[in-house]
C-alpha cells in the first residue's frame, strides 16, 4: 500500500519510522514536499472552511451546531 502524506511532525515520528521499518512489505510511505497544499486537497477544504466561517461563529452547544448544520448557515456567537 502506497500512502501519500504531508509533513505533519506526527507523519514523520519515531513509531511510525520503526513501524515503517518493521513492515516495509506493507505500506510505503510518500511525504509531500514541503508547503504543498495544492498537493493536499485536505489542505484545501480546510483553507475554504476557514474563509467561509467568520471568526466570531461559534456554536454554544451541539444543538446549535446541528441547527445552523441542516439549515447551512454559520453559527452566530451572542
Amino acid at each position: 500500500m502506497h500512502l501519500v502524506v504531508d509533513g505533519h511532525s506526527a507523519h514523520r515520528s519515531r513509531k511510525v519510522r520503526a513501524w515503517l521499518a518493521d513492515h516495509p512489505d506493507r505500506i510505503e510511505l510518500h511525504l509531500l514536499p514541503s508547503y504543498s497544499p495544492e498537493l493536499n486537497p485536505d489542505e484545501l477544504v480546510n483553507a475554504d472552511l476557514k474563509r467561509s466561517l467568520s471568526m466570531h461563529s461559534r456554536a454554544r452547544d451541539q444543538a446549535q451546531l446541528a441547527a445552523c448544520r441542516r439549515s447551512g448557515n454559520s453559527p452566530q456567537s451572542a
